[in-house]
């Protein structure tokens, strides 16, 4: 059973259980919890010691981040804290618990089947996830070898949705067009993106929970379903390529909790799949979505203090590590870059 197959409704309430709130039901709750956020005292946040130095790359243990917008780097909590909410430049924010990915063992966690993520798919993520100090979401449409036990990601389909730096409430008008969008191509949802902007790509427990139904919900139709992060602005990522992390769940009867497991997949761009056109006209697409967007992130800007090369250009270096990583010509890529930064330049400023 596929999204794409059933009703707004029905899409509408699988969002809705998952956490995946639509706008129109989550404005109630959201004054809810500003009222009750705004009357209670305020918890003074813990800040880490001074000789606390960050390690580049990815974190491995699991820990508390309380964190804002691109601007705002973020800060781990060293000692145990229990999730708390704060105001802060007028949206509710919180410190939110992510959790690390467990590694697939060939044994007793074998990968349920492999992951290929398309370049293109890969391009539009990484785009979508650059352009908004807000995380953003969208929809995965793909295949799936029985044959091979492979999902490939074909196509990444931006959703419209109310975001904060901490939380992001997919349109189910949206999210249904985007499934449509993902049949008319001759493909199936097999997933859904989200981005991290300002923090390691480690699910947190919302977004696990969501993983869960979601993936309950197809498998019950014999269908898989996958998850993915991306973590453009990490500051304690010292490279420029952003951090992407492909993941499922598995259920702990024991302790009652759903692990994430993270895959190892591959990018690759097969024959007749990377249409420069067509591809630079969905991005052309992407950021008129945004061009008005009050919380959108200026490119020509450094990409973090101290850094000696803008958003732009750091999207680029992204994108390029795609591209070669897919094996595509370096015809093929100079040509897409030159695209991506004149669009970019004439859409958004």
């Amino acid at each position: 059973m596929h999204v794409y197959t059933c009703t707004a409704e029905a899409t509408y309430q699988i969002l809705v259980s998952s956490g995946v709130r639509a706008k129109s039901t989550s404005h109630q709750d959201n004054r809810v919890a500003e009222k009750e956020t705004v009357t209670k005292k305020s918890k003074r946040n813990r800040r880490p010691p001074q000789k606390w130095t960050p390690v580049n790359g990815p974190i491995t243990a699991d820990v508390t981040y309380a964190h804002g917008y691109v601007d705002d780097t973020p800060r781990p909590i060293l000692e145990p804290s229990k999730p708390e909410k704060r105001v802060s430049k007028g949206l509710l924010a919180s410190n939110i618990s992510l959790m690390s990915c467990s590694e697939f063992d060939g044994d007793k966690f074998k990968a349920p089947y492999d992951v290929i993520l398309e370049s293109t798919a890969a391009i539009v993520m990484d785009v979508h996830s650059h352009l908004c100090k807000t995380e953003v979401i969208g929809l995965l449409g793909g295949v799936y070898n029985s044959t091979r036990n492979i999902v490939t990601v074909v196509r990444a389909e931006p959703c419209s949705s109310t975001s904060t730096s901490l939380h992001c409430d997919m349109d189910p008008v949206s999210q249904t067009e985007a499934g449509e969008t993902i049949k008319h191509c001759g493909l199936q949802v097999v997933g859904w993106y989200h981005s991290h902007p300002t923090f390691v790509p480690n699910p947190s427990q919302q977004d696990i929970d969501s993983q869960r139904i979601f993936q309950n919900w197809f498998s019950s139709g014999g269908d898989n379903f996958l998850g993915v992060i991306v973590s453009p602005y990490n500051p304690l990522n010292s490279s420029p390529i952003s951090q992407i992390t492909c993941f499922t769940t598995y259920r702990d009867d024991s302790k009652a909790i759903s692990i994430p497991f993270k895959f190892n997949y591959r990018v690759q761009t097969t024959p007749n799949s990377l249409e420069l056109s067509t591809l630079v006209t969905r991005l052309k697409k992407l950021l008129l979505m945004y061009r008005s967007y009050e919380h959108l992130v200026n490119l020509l800007d450094s990409y973090r203090a101290g850094a000696d090369i803008s958003a732009l250009e750091k999207l680029l270096l992204s994108l390029e590590d795609h591209l070669i990583t897919a094996d595509v010509g370096k015809v093929d890529t100079r040509l897409l870059l030159e695209d991506v930064k004149f669009i970019i330049s004439t859409h958004l400023n």
